[in-house]
Order: structure tokens, then sequence, then C-alpha cells
């Protein structure tokens, strides 16, 4: 019998138990031994969970917990060196005083002394002074001395009450002259105050902005305080920043091979990048993606993002780097069309910048646009693309209706579109989701430099979009084009003026463009344009094309139909043919068409417009139609004209008045009388 079977035996006895199951012990130890299997079966199908976590799991659990603590350790870290440069600033701001700061202490030390000892003496003296009262007056009943006792308590009661007091009040003055002893010196915020505010700022920002405090750079604080201070960040900002690639490459985010070429990489010299680029470039853009793609942490992306932003503006045909051969197998668009998305304005801006660049810059096959060097019949791959460029103009569109940043989100869509709008695909696109008229307010005439290039941009994508019939039609029907030929007649700016211009002749073949063209007087702009002094031949040569198909267009353009354009427009003006008598004699049958409709117009313009030179025309178009109509009179006096042109007799302009005049005297004493009185 071994020693465990002994000793249950005895406390079996002790207890007087016969039966053979386990026994509850005092001491909380269960002999195992003695259960039956069904027992341990029992346990062990209650012990099983729904879920066995795997080892995989485990050591990705486990290697997640390692970075955040090393996170945790790190931001630990900076915080103390934070405050110890703080302890260091504030002894070394003591030291500047040097002996004056000490003897300023002493004095006033001593003064302290001084009105202690005056007080003690004064107090001496009164307590003498009261005694001898005291003794002096032995023959007073006892409860004048009562009364003497009790407002001598007050007395002194009051008198602490002062003193308490002054001493805050003392307090309170040595503490403001402290303080603004240490503004005007323009030194750094006390010690005292910095550890008071500190752990309030640290616990305010852990508790409502967590996922700020949770950051791996030196720039922590920085950060915190733009934001809340609403500043923008910068790329030079975000390339200050230390991202742990090490930490990184230990929970298996990031490859060796990845680290080696980011420590390269990273923290070099423009000429070293260049360098490096031009050695191994596509390597180097395999590790961007991956690191897009496969880590979210938002500093990390932003640093990863300011990089590759800063390669392509160095040298934009870097871009095809993205497409390289190697890269085949690499979905080179998605990450960017996912922070796009995800995440903040910097991320977005500098996404959807680079995005349009690799998008522009891809392959181009013998069937159409490919990319990463695959064949142009890989459907895959051009449905992917086609994705990728619609999710892009959604979201440049979206920009433009509702703006994500007050100042920068239309002009980066205004500049991505003028990139995008050189392929057909993106002008189809364009005009089916109706964003050809977010870009026509836009058109007005500007004055700073940054509305000028938003202006000129604004331009650039109109003229591309005048190379797609279906986006001139639509074009045709808006206000489009007085705000082109608003902009070139007060423009000074040469690029603003050449692709307006190149504009124009495009949208000139279009019958209604052309007549709305000259119904706004571009052949006089035209020949203004012209007298001047450009630099640019381009420039040049266009206004020489625009003015030739001005001319040809004029000649196709029959008269009658160019009369009828202006006034359906109501644009009423003294071009040549409205005082041509041979117009008048060729066309006075046409103002019969639908029922006198032209007259009509015209009447309507005497009841509606304010425009003075319009008034002046609709009276004398009348007045001419009087005379050269057989029955002129009796027809304007059935439209009831006659009253509307007798109230413009009284009109402030007087060229109003003039022709009013003339066209009361043709209606009245017909064509004949009425022309001799003129005469």
């Amino acid at each position: 019998m071994g020693k465990n079977q002994a000793y249950k035996a005895m406390q079996r006895a002790r207890l007087g138990s016969s039966s053979a199951g386990p026994e509850e012990i005092e001491d909380g130890m269960t002999d195992g031994s003695f259960h039956s299997p069904e027992w341990h079966a029992a346990r062990l199908a209650s012990l099983k969970t729904s879920h066995t976590i795997t080892w995989e799991e485990f050591k990705k659990k486990q290697k997640e917990d390692e970075l955040r603590r090393d996170e945790l350790e790190a931001d630990k870290d900076r915080m103390m060196r934070e405050y110890r440069a703080q302890l260091d600033a504030e002894r070394a701001r003591k030291l500047s005083l040097g002996k004056n700061h000490s003897a300023s202490k002493s004095h006033k030390k001593k003064d302290r002394k001084d009105k202690d000892s005056k007080k003690r003496s004064s107090r001496k003296r009164k307590k003498r002074s009261s005694e001898s009262s005291s003794s002096s007056s032995s023959s007073e009943s006892s409860s004048s001395d009562d009364d003497y006792d009790d407002d001598e308590r007050e007395s002194r009661r009051s008198r602490s009450k002062r003193s308490k007091k002054k001493r805050k009040h003392k307090s309170r003055v040595k503490h403001s002259s402290s303080d603004s002893d240490s503004d005007e010196n323009g030194g750094p915020v006390p010690l005292s105050k910095a550890c008071d505010l500190r752990p309030q700022f640290v616990s305010a920002i852990c508790g409502h902005h967590r996922n700020l405090v949770d950051r791996s750079h030196p720039l922590l604080w920085q950060k915190v305080l733009l934001s809340m201070g609403g500043a923008e960040l910068t790329t030079e900002e975000v390339l200050k920043m230390d991202i742990p690639w090490e930490t990184y490459m230990s929970t298996k985010l990031i490859t060796g091979t990845h680290l080696q070429l980011l420590r390269r990489y990273d923290k070099k010299s423009e000429s070293q990048r260049a360098a490096l680029l031009d050695d191994d470039g596509p390597a180097y853009v395999g590790v961007f993606i991956n690191i897009l793609r496969d880590i979210s942490k938002e500093e990390t992306v932003e640093y990863v993002l300011a990089l590759i932003d800063e390669m392509l503006t160095a040298n934009p045909k870097r871009a095809r780097l993205f497409h390289d051969k190697s890269l085949s197998n690499e979905d080179t668009y998605q990450p960017f069309l996912r922070w796009l998305q995800e995440g903040n304005w910097f991320i977005q801006e500098k996404s959807c910048k680079i995005l349009t660049l690799i998008v522009s810059a891809r392959p181009k096959g013998q069937h159409g646009l490919v990319s990463n060097g695959e064949s142009s019949h890989s459907k895959s791959k051009i449905s992917a693309i086609d994705a990728v460029l619609e999710g892009l103009l959604d979201w440049l569109c979206l920009q433009l209706k509702a703006p994500s940043h007050p100042n920068r989100s239309v002009p980066l869509a205004v500049n991505c579109l003028a990139t995008l709008l050189r392929e057909r695909f993106v002008r189809v696109s364009f005009v089916q989701s109706d964003g050809v008229k977010l870009l026509i307010p836009l058109i007005s005439p500007a004055s700073t430099q940054q509305s000028i290039q938003l202006l000129y941009e604004t331009c650039l994508c109109v003229w591309l979009l005048s190379y797609y019939d279906v986006a001139i039609d639509y074009l045709a029907t808006t206000r489009v084009m007085p705000r082109l030929v608003d902009v070139v007649k007060g423009s000074t700016k040469e690029k603003v003026v050449r692709v307006i211009v190149l504009t124009l002749r495009n949208l000139l073949p279009k019958a209604a463009c052309g007549a709305q063209m000259i119904d706004l007087g571009l052949p006089q702009i035209v020949q203004s344009l012209k007298a001047q002094a450009w630099s640019d031949e381009d420039l040049l040569e266009a206004l020489n094309q625009l003015e030739d198909g001005l001319k040809e267009h004029v000649k196709t353009l029959s008269s009658f139909d160019k009369y009828k354009q202006e006034v359906l427009l109501g644009h009423l003006d003294w071009y040549p043919m409205h005082k041509d008598p041979g117009f008048w004699r060729e066309n006075i049958t046409n103002f019969e068409e639908n029922d006198f409709q032209i007259l009509r117009v015209l009447i309507t313009i005497l009841d509606t417009s304010s425009d003075p030179t319009a008034l002046a025309v609709a009276c004398y178009d009348l007045s001419q139609f009087i005379q050269y109509h057989p029955a002129g009179r009796i027809i304007v006096s059935d439209l009831k004209a006659k009253d509307r042109v007798m109230k413009l007799m009284n009109h402030e302009n007087a060229d109003v008045t003039k022709n009013a005049l003339l066209c009361i005297q043709r209606l009245f004493l017909g064509a004949k009388y009425a022309s001799f009185l003129q005469s």
C-alpha cells in the first residue's frame, strides 16, 4: 500500500465513511483515480468548446499583441523624453536668473521677517496696556470684565480674518507677477503648469481620441495640435515621421527583402532616391503597393503616399513603373481606389492624384489601352480598368457637387479631369454621369492666380469635351457660349485665351453654336484679339482659323435665319441687316410665317425688355415692316402694338424715343407721308 492509499484509508477510518467514492477533503484536493471512466468522458465532453483556436491564429494574435505593446512603449518613451526636455528647459530658466534671483528671494524673506517682528512688538504693547488698565480698574464689576474679554476675543478674530485675507491677496499677487515675468521673458511654460496641464491633455486625448494617441511617430503632439487648430497636414510634415519598419517585419506584414529596400530608400536625398528608382524602380513600387494593401495604420499609409507623390512630382514619367511586366500579378489600382473612399483628406487627395497619373500612364495597345504589359484581349483586366475609371469619375463628380474640403476639393477634381478627359471612354462616362453641367459655373472671369489656374483647367476640360459630338450637343443647349465669350473678351492670360479660342473653333461647325457666336459679337472680338501682341504662334493660327470659320458661317447662314435667331433669343442689336433696304425687300414675306411669329416676339420685347438698345431696334423693325409690307399698318394695328409703342415715346433714352416716334408716324400717316416727314 502506497503512502497516498494509506493516507486515504486513515481519513476514511477517522471520518467513519464506508463509501468507496471520492470524498470532499478540507484541503481542496480530490483524488482523480477514484472517478469512473464515464465521469472522465463526461468531463472531457463538457470541456470541449465550439471553436478551438489554431496555431496560426494564436501566433497572429500574439504578434498583434506584441506590436501593440511595442507601440505603447514607444509612446511612453517619447512622452518621457518630452517631459525631461521640459524639465531641462525649466531648470535652465531658473539657472539663468542666477545670483539676482536668490538675492531677491532673500530680500523678500527679510522684509517678511521685519513685518512679523513689528506685528509682535505691537501686540506686546497692546497687551501691556491692557494689563495696566485692568489693574487700575480692579474696582469695576466682574460683568464689565467679562464684556471686555468678549470684545477682545472678537477683535482678535477680526484681526486674524484680516491677516488671512491679506496673505491670500499677497499670494495671488505673487503668482500673477511670476506668470507675467515668465511671459515677458518669453521662456517655456513653468514646470508646475506643465505638470498640471499635461496629464489632463493626455487623458482627454486618450479618452476621446485614442486613435491619435496610439501613433508611432515623433509628430504625435504636433499632429494632434494641427488637427485641433484646423491646420492642414503637409507632405513635408508627413515625411518627417519615423515609421517602425522593423516592427512590421517582425509581425510578418512586410518581408525581409521589403525591409532592406525601405532602409535603402527611406530618409535619403532626392538624388540617391532617383538613382535607386533608375536601377530597380519596379521593386520599390511593389513594396509601396504591398504596404498600402496590407497595412491599415493611418500614419504609415500617409507616409507611403507622400513618398509616391514626391517620386511622381519629381518625374511624372515614373508612373510607368506601376505598369512594369514584373508587376503583372499585382493589382496596382485597387489600393489607391480603396483609400480614396476610406482615408482622411490628405490620404484621399494623394490617392486621387497618384491614381490619375497611374491610369493615364498605362501603355497603349493596338486595340486600346491595356495595363501591365498584358494583351488588349484580356477582358478581365480591361473590365477592371473600366471599373477603376468609373469609381474615380464618381468620386471626382462628388467632389464637384459636395466638396469634402472647402478650398481644395474643386481644384483637385478639375485638375484630375483635365488629365483623364483625354480618353474617349472617360469623356463618354463623364457626359453620361451628367458631369458637364458641374463645370459650366466655374467658367467666369478670374483675378487671382489660383482662380486663373482653375479657370484654365476648366476651359481645358471643355476643350477636351468639344472632341465628343454628344458633349457638343449638350454644350449647345447650355449657357457655356456666353461665358466663354465673356472670359475671352476680358482675359489677358495667354493660355486662357488660347484654350478658349481652340474650343470655339471646335464648336463653330455646330449650326446652333455658330449662330450664337455671331449673335454674341464674336467676329468683332476676334478682330480685337488679333490686334494684340501674342507670343504664342498656336494662338495666332487659331485666331485666323476662327475668323475664317466665322466668315464662312456668315455666308452659309441666310440673313433672315440670322435675324430670326436674333429676335427669338431677344439679343437685338444694330447689326447691318436692320438698316439694309435689300434685306427688308427680299425677306418681307418671311415675316408672315407661323402667323407673324417674328412680329409677335418684337411686340413682346417692347413689354418685357429693359435694354434700351433692344427697345430701339424693336421699334425700328416694326416701322420697317410697316413701310415694306403692303398691309403693314393694318397688321401691326391688329396685333395691338400702337399703345405699347406710344408708351416708349416718353422713355428716358433718346434713341428709344426717336425710333418709337418713327414707328407711330408710319403707323398713323403711312409709309409715304412718314418718309416725307423724316426727310
